[in-house]
């Protein structure tokens, strides 16, 4: 659990899913069923935490919601934004 304090972001995602590439999005995800959804949880889990600051990281795949606890001085919305879009998900207005 963040500390008390800690900012506080609940940032939805889209999915990037390109038919010509059969159902995988651009960061090489599968989204075909449960387990692979999961996947993309972990996937997401991973990155966010390890950047600095980042406290922690509560992703989703139901809502398509990942909720992030930071550290204002060390990181900030934008930086987390731009690593979601790089791992192939598009960050939708909050």
């Amino acid at each position: 659990m963040p500390p008390p304090g800690a900012p506080r972001l609940a940032l939805p995602w889209r999915r990037q899913v390109r038919e010509e590439q059969g159902g995988h999005d651009g960061g090489g995800h599968d989204h075909g069923g449960g387990d692979s959804l999961r996947g993309c949880e972990n996937t997401i889990r991973t990155a966010l935490s390890r950047v600095e600051g980042v406290r922690s990281v509560q992703p989703d795949h139901r809502t398509n919601q990942v909720k992030i606890a930071y550290d204002e001085a060390r990181t900030d919305e934008g930086s987390l934004r731009e690593i979601l879009a790089g791992l192939g998900f598009d960050p939708v207005a909050a």
